[in-house]
């Protein structure tokens, strides 16, 4: 349930009727306040204000030059403000920023979005336990804000709940059949979105045989949404966004190690991160053909999984050698990128939780990129910086490519001994032949490994400002 967030004029900070107010400490009028401070929360400077209708203030750092404020320091304060409110009991906050002036709609977007997604919670299945969110209520004064600036905020913060409640659901309820409902639910909210949901019929039909080779070991069936958004013009080439969508991920016979592996419910982050974007795109009603594809499957082990040593054609002509059963999301990607070119896009891009290369190279604090169209790749790294949702470019050389080389198919599905991340890059390149595509390996962004109810939503921030950035 995401929090409720409302824009409100400037009101006397005294007269702001919430639990904890946020104000600039720059501001001269606050040396004359009486404001006790708080035991032990110096290092934050929370008060409890005399004769206010505010519970806590807290007195906030500000710098009012606007390229003096970095994301990563909004971030830190904000780390910074929640754990020394987390002794404290509250349930609404409120911000003024009086000093603002209309040139800092950027700024106030990226604050607003950071603080609202802290206020995000998932008890769903905890018993007795209010559903409600960590702060109910969420109020900005402020002047500057334009009205398009906060139903952006708005909608981008609906889309990025909603993906991660999907991420954080166990694998028990998030099936492949989960995901397609969910497509099919944003079909029925919004007359722009229409949905199909190819089955596995379907995709056998489409000669997917390197698709189905992942599911076959699960007892649920694979299929593949495809929701279509017309916000342009009927005829107007799609942006094609393509999210994995692997419910549940053993590694199959090239099986996990046991430790933390019920962290592969989140390797379906990329599908729901798609349906989060669509569903913000639709909020916002943006003038723009957008089309995305759910690849979805679960990776298990039985008497009929698929093997390393196996070999598989794809809709695409080419065919893949199993080197590893681990390397599964890959061979979804594939398939959907084949069938995306039928599309004849404008660009596609993916998003997956691909490799564990991608944390070790990255952490977790930002997404890998690579991509066969430069100037593709420099748009979605200016969204990046913009909404505060970072990629970092990795290459696609032709000296990666031998290490994919089979001798008895096109392609192995995973490299001899060489970089995890640009590997698996190089592997989907392939499939993309002159379409502008840009890969997102979300692996470390996404959520953090090890950490249950841990999904961030991103990269939702970075897509939704590069689908802005189209118009």
């Amino acid at each position: 349930m995401p929090c409720d967030f409302s824009v409100n004029s400037i009101t006397p900070p005294q007269h702001i009727n919430t639990d904890v107010l946020i104000l600039p400490a720059s501001s001269e009028a606050l040396a004359a306040l009486e404001l006790l401070p708080v035991p032990d929360k110096k290092p934050i400077s929370i008060f409890r204000p005399i004769g206010w209708q505010a519970k806590y203030v807290v007195l906030w750092p500000q710098k009012t030059v606007q390229e003096e404020v970095k994301p990563h320091t909004i971030r830190k304060a904000h780390d910074q403000l929640f754990e020394h409110l987390s002794t404290l009991e509250y349930e609404s906050m409120a911000i003024s920023l009086q000093w603002l002036d209309t040139q800092w709609q950027a700024y106030i977007t990226v604050r607003m979005l950071d603080l609202l997604q802290r206020t995000y919670t998932f008890k769903k299945f905890k018993s007795g336990c209010d559903q409600s969110p960590k702060v109910s209520l969420f109020a900005l004064y402020s002047d500057a804000i334009a009205q398009d600036v906060i139903h952006t905020i708005n909608a981008t913060h609906a889309g990025s709940n909603w993906y991660r409640d999907i991420a954080n659901q166990p694998a028990n309820i998030c099936t492949p059949e989960y995901l397609a409902q969910q497509a099919i639910q944003l079909e029925q909210e919004y007359s722009a979105i229409t949905t199909e949901v190819l089955n596995e019929d379907a995709l056998a039909e489409l000669g997917m045989a390197t698709y189905l080779a992942v599911n076959r070991a699960s007892a649920l069936p694979a299929s593949m949404p495809v929701v279509h958004y017309t916000g342009g013009r009927r005829g107007d080439a799609p942006i094609v966004l393509i999210g994995k969508g692997v419910t549940f991920d053993t590694g199959g016979i090239s099986i996990k190690g046991a430790d933390n592996m019920q962290g592969m419910i989140y390797d379906m982050c990329g599908a729901a991160c798609m349906l989060g974007v669509l569903k913000s795109v639709a909020e916002l009603q943006l003038p723009l053909n957008v089309t995305v594809i759910l690849a979805t499957a679960e990776n298990h082990v039985d008497g009929n999984a698929y093997r390393p040593g196996d070999i598989y054609p794809t809709k695409d002509g080419q065919t893949v050698e199993i080197i590893s059963t681990d390397a599964e999301g890959r061979l979804l990607l594939c398939e959907a990128m084949a069938y995306a070119r039928t599309l004849k896009p404008k660009v596609m891009i993916d998003c997956a939780t691909l490799t564990g290369a991608a944390i070790t190279s990255l952490g977790h604090v930002c997404s890998g990129l690579m991509a066969n169209d430069q100037q593709l790749a420099k748009d979605l790294i200016q969204a990046g910086q913009s909404s505060a949702d970072y990629v970092w470019q990795f290459p696609l050389w032709d000296e990666y490519m031998p290490d994919l080389e089979s001798e008895h198919a096109d392609w192995r599905n995973s490299g001899r001994n060489s970089p995890g991340m640009i590997t698996a890059g190089m592997f989907l390149k392939n499939f993309a032949h002159d379409t502008p595509w840009a890969h997102l390996d979300i692996a470390g962004s996404s959520f953090h490994y090890g950490t249950q109810n841990s999904t961030t939503g991103r990269p939702l921030y970075l897509l939704l400002e590069y689908l802005k950035n189209q118009i």
